[in-house]
C-alpha cells in the first residue's frame, strides 16, 4: 500500500475533450465509491477541474476546486498537490497557480490503505469515462513545490527554460520545443 499521509500530487498533460461529461476523471484510486478514494475530474458537467480526498466511508469529502479551468478541446500541463500538515492545496495549469477554493474537512489521507481500484479515466462511481487524451501522468506520494510542478511540465511536454520569469508556452504546441 502506498502511503499519502504526507501528501499527494498529480502532474497530468491531458485533453479534456469537448465535451463535458459528468464527473470524468483524469484517476481515480479508491476501493469503490466513496471509500478511500483520491480523485481529480472534472466537476459535474462544468468546466472545474477538482481534486477530491474521501475518508473511510463517511465523513466530509476534502475538494480543492478551480472554477472555469478546464478549456475546451485544448491540451494543458496540470498539477494538482496537497499537503496535509498545512492543508495546501494548489492547482496549476500550464506551470501557472490557479486560485482555488475548498470545502469540507482538511483531509490526511488514511496511510497504509490498499485502494484495490487505481482507475485512469475511469470512476469508482457510475460516471462517465475521460472523453479526452491523457498523454503523461505521474502521481507522487508527498506534495510538489513550484520549481517541481515547472519541471515536471517541462519533461512531460517538451517545453525547455530561456530564463527569466516569462512564460511563453503553447500547450497546443508541445512537441516544436516551446520555450518558458
Amino acid at each position: 500500500a502506498i502511503s499519502y499521509s504526507s501528501g499527494i500530487a498529480v502532474s497530468v498533460y491531458a485533453n479534456f475533450g469537448s465535451t463535458a461529461d459528468n464527473w470524468e476523471r483524469i484517476i481515480d484510486m479508491g476501493n469503490a465509491s466513496q471509500s478511500d478514494n483520491i480523485l481529480v475530474a472534472r466537476f459535474g458537467t462544468t468546466n472545474n477541474i477538482v481534486f477530491q480526498i474521501y475518508p473511510n466511508i463517511g465523513g466530509s469529502v476534502f475538494s480543492c476546486e478551480a472554477t472555469g479551468s478546464i478549456p475546451v478541446n485544448t491540451w494543458n500541463h496540470w498539477a494538482l498537490t496537497y499537503d496535509p500538515t498545512t492543508t495546501t492545496c494548489r492547482i496549476f495549469r500550464d506551470g501557472r497557480s490557479l486560485t482555488v477554493t475548498t470545502s469540507g474537512t482538511p483531509a490526511v489521507p488514511r496511510a497504509n490503505v490498499v485502494r484495490a481500484n487505481g482507475f485512469i479515466g475511469k470512476s469508482n462511481w457510475a460516471d462517465a469515462a475521460f472523453e479526452g487524451a491523457i498523454a503523461d501522468l505521474a502521481i507522487y506520494n508527498r506534495s510538489l513545490s513550484t520549481p517541481e510542478v515547472l519541471e515536471n511540465m517541462r519533461l512531460q511536454t517538451g517545453a525547455t527554460y530561456t530564463g527569466g520569469n516569462t512564460l511563453n508556452f503553447d500547450p497546443n504546441n508541445y512537441s516544436t520545443g516551446a520555450t518558458f
